[in-house]
């Protein structure tokens, strides 16, 4: 009878590669570095600016009275953080006299299995994350179920659709390459 397990075809480091196939994520804006992220405790930011104003002045009279430019006022708005979460669970006939996945002998753990679900998770939430500069980047912050952020970057009241037509599809396939 053959052994398929110690069969070199039938490696672990091969069919690791099989199976572990990568998937495509887009990430150049956050590798471009145009945003600075950093964690808050809160549920509400508040976000403050200063707008500048350049003018040409014009030449005066020595001793004269020079040209006066309008002072501008700082401008703030609260914005809602919005929440992203993905729900999982893990039940102990996961975990519970499993084989670790790749190996012959090893048992399960669950922070083994732990790991492998953040695995799982993570580029969804990075390719979420990229998705939001995107919007930022256009002005118009929108979620995957075609709603947009009530804190547009150039608008104050977004015209988001609450549906889509094409919402039986990828809603923002067309945004990033395969």
């Amino acid at each position: 009878m053959l052994d398929i397990f110690n069969n070199n075809a039938f490696g672990v480091v091969s069919l690791t590669d099989a199976i572990n196939k990568p998937v495509f994520a887009p990430g150049r804006i956050g590798q471009m570095g145009l945003f600075s992220e950093r964690p808050v405790s809160t549920t509400t930011v508040v976000l403050e600016q200063k707008a500048g104003n350049i003018v040409l002045v014009s030449p005066s009279p020595r001793g004269g009275p020079g040209q006066t430019v309008d002072k501008k006022k700082a401008d703030s708005r609260a914005v809602v953080v919005p929440h992203f979460e993905i729900d999982d669970g893990i039940y102990a006939d996961e975990v519970q006299g499993v084989r670790q996945w790749g190996t012959e002998t090893q048992l399960m753990t669950v922070m083994g299995l732990v790991s492998d679900r953040i695995a799982i998770h993570k580029p969804s939430m990075e390719v979420t994350l990229e998705y939001q500069r995107i919007g930022a980047v256009k002005g118009l912050v929108t979620y995957a179920d075609w709603t947009c952020s009530t804190s547009s970057v150039f608008r104050r009241r977004p015209n988001c659709r609450s549906t889509s037509p094409l919402r039986q599809t990828a809603p923002f396939a067309s945004m990033f390459r395969k």
